[in-house]
């Protein structure tokens, strides 16, 4: 670290946050005089165990330093102040803290004040901890800190199985396909068009109607003619219809956000998708303090929530266009048809469990239920999976068709 990175530090208007703390060198002065190695080794964990950082010793909290010579108390054995404030850094990384920490210790002198700079890497592997008991070389009894931006803290039951877990804020993906079929006139999703009672797709499906019946003519004849640009379009409302379409029951009430310029959806629907939007019966319910985005291009959308404990992204792309029922869909119909084919994937990143456990664990079944609810209620694949003896019995129905023609 150079001169003018401390400055910044201890200039900026938050000084201290996750990555730097500043401390005064009598905070590692023991009650007798000598090196106070816990209270070292506590911060120095702590630091590990999150996302590594800075301690800077020999500035105050206001960001004063403390001046020339401070280190002049540790001085003996033929070894300077600052080495022997050095020496027993390295010693405790080694001898009490476990699994061994390496950092870096760095002299500097600035404005004619003396500081050391200690760099403490992330965590490699398992989480750091202050050996609080040993017999011999067996360990009786380990600390483990965390960092926050108030400081250390001991670790919670659910913090500590966090850091045994993962090293990285974990994330999470699944993925999706949906496929929309449509009558050729676009304004019309069919269900049963068969001899078999089952669904030619998920009844969910029949949420995109609601916005499609909002078209006026002349953006329908747009659309009709240029089939990518619906594509598109389509897969806009698809995303806004997964969303109002599951049935949660958590703290807060929110609608979606109303489309942005650079979507098809308010070239073609302009104001008229508000009231879809905003209607009671289409509000998302969500965990508190969860916010919403949704971002488009034209040729995917992007739906983006989170809260101080996970962050996702829902995104939806098309993947194909057809005539006739899906490439998945065994069946055959009379009607012409068009189905629109789209991947959905669902990214998840959740976060260190900083906060209580209670709203983690609400964070993450609220991520996980959205994804159930698209694979249960919207993937084509998953509704021709819950009907396997009907496939069966239309495959044996196609074969003998077959065999027939061909006599």
């Amino acid at each position: 670290m150079k001169s003018k990175d401390v400055l910044n530090i201890i200039r900026a208007y938050e000084r201290e946050n996750l990555r730097n703390e500043l401390k005064m060198v009598e905070k590692f002065v023991g009650s007798e005089g000598g090196f106070n190695h816990k209270e070292m080794a506590t911060i120095l964990v702590s630091f590990a165990n999150r996302e590594g950082g800075n301690l800077i010793v020999g500035v105050k909290d206001s960001g004063e330093f403390e001046g020339a010579g401070i280190f002049e108390k540790f001085s003996g054995n033929s070894k300077s102040g600052f080495d022997k404030f050095k020496e027993h850094i390295e010693n405790l990384c080694k001898d009490i803290v476990s699994p061994q920490l390496l950092v870096t210790i760095q002299h500097m002198r600035i404005e004619g004040n003396d500081i050391a700079i200690i760099g403490v890497p992330k965590r490699k592997s398992i989480p750091h901890a202050v050996i609080a008991k040993h017999e011999g070389t067996a360990i009786r009894a380990r600390e483990y800190y965390i960092r926050n931006n108030h400081g250390k803290a001991l670790v919670s039951d659910r913090q500590l199985e966090w850091l045994f877990q993962y090293r990285d804020a974990p994330v999470v993906e699944t993925k999706h396909e949906i496929a929309i079929t449509l009558t050729e006139t676009l304004d019309a999703i069919p269900l049963q068009m068969t001899p078999y009672a089952f669904n030619i797709q998920p009844e969910a499906s029949q949420r995109v109607l609601e916005y499609l019946q909002l078209l006026d003519d002349a953006s329908k004849a747009v659309l009709m003619k240029d089939q990518h640009c619906f594509h598109c379009f389509l897969g806009e409302i698809v995303a806004y219809a997964i969303i109002q379409s599951q049935d949660s029951r958590y703290d807060k009430y929110k609608a979606m956000p109303l489309p942005h310029d650079r979507m098809w959806m308010n070239q073609f629907l302009e104001e008229s998708a508000r009231k879809i939007i905003r209607k009671r019966g289409n509000l998302w319910s969500v965990p508190f303090g969860t916010s919403i985005k949704v971002k488009g291009n034209g040729e995917w959308t992007l739906v983006k929530f989170g809260n101080r404990f996970a962050v996702s992204t829902m995104m939806l792309k098309p993947r194909y266009l057809k005539s006739g029922l899906s490439k998945d869909n065994p069946l055959t119909v009379t009607v012409p048809v068009v189905t629109f084919g789209f991947d959905v994937s669902i990214q998840t990143t959740m976060k260190f469990p900083e906060f209580e456990a209670e709203g983690y664990e609400a964070a993450n079944a609220f991520i996980t239920a959205l994804s159930d609810h698209i694979h249960e209620n919207w993937d084509i694949k998953s509704h021709y999976d819950q009907i396997p003896h009907l496939l069966k019995l239309y495959d044996l129905d196609a074969k003998l068709d077959k065999l027939l023609g061909e006599q």
